[in-house]
Order: structure tokens, then C-alpha cells, then sequence
């Protein structure tokens, strides 16, 4: 049995929605850029959206199967963030909020602007 590769983007916006549907009242903000400007700080150390907070995403263990075949996508944040030539101490957890943080921007802007598009 062949297991799906964890697509980061969709679990990623997946994440996002569901802390605007529980935390956020849209009514709140004027447009979609003013919607980006507060959830990109709120949410930059939120575990259950980046793990860049002080705990990680997930165990070590689920942080391995979800990087399984997203070894592009962490070689891309790597080279992009100069860190092979830092030589960072890595382990699972490490790499799975390195690629959270990575494309954190891009999905925060694409669920923003679906939820209010002006």
C-alpha cells in the first residue's frame, strides 16, 4: 500500500481556516490585506498552524511521515534561507516548522483573500 504524500500547502490552509473560523470574527476587518496583517503575527508562533511556538507541529515521529516526499520543498526553503551553509543541528520536528515557515506567506495570503475578496 502506496501512502499519500502530505501536501503541506492544503494542510497548511486547511490550519489557517480553521483558526479564522474559531478565533476570528470576520466582520472585524476591512478587507483582506488588514485580515493578513493581524493573523500574520498571531499566527507566526502558532503550534497548530507553523510550530514555530514552543512546542513543534507535531511528534517527531509524524513530523518524519509528513516530510516523506517533501524533500524538495525542504531542499527549496533550505537553499532560499542559506541555511546549508549554517549547518544547523536537524531533526524531524526542525524541518517540518522550517517548511511551515517557508510557505507560511503564500497560504496566509490565498486564505485571506478567499475569505474577503474586494
Amino acid at each position: 500500500m502506496e501512502q499519500e504524500i502530505y501536501n503541506y500547502y492544503e494542510a497548511m490552509e486547511d490550519d489557517i481556516c480553521d483558526y479564522i473560523e474559531h478565533n476570528v470574527d470576520l466582520n472585524d476587518f476591512e478587507d483582506s490585506d488588514a485580515l493578513f496583517e493581524v493573523l500574520e503575527s498571531e499566527l507566526w508562533v502558532a503550534d497548530s498552524v507553523t510550530g514555530n511556538g514552543d512546542r513543534h507541529y507535531a511528534n517527531e515521529f509524524m513530523c518524519g511521515l509528513m516530510l516523506a516526499g517533501n524533500y524538495d520543498l525542504v531542499n527549496e526553503a533550505m537553499h532560499d534561507l542559506d541555511l546549508f551553509s549554517q549547518k544547523p543541528d536537524i531533526n524531524a520536528q526542525l524541518l517540518d516548522t522550517l517548511v511551515r515557515c517557508y510557505i507560511f506567506h503564500e497560504c496566509l495570503r490565498r486564505v485571506c483573500d478567499g475569505y474577503l475578496k474586494y
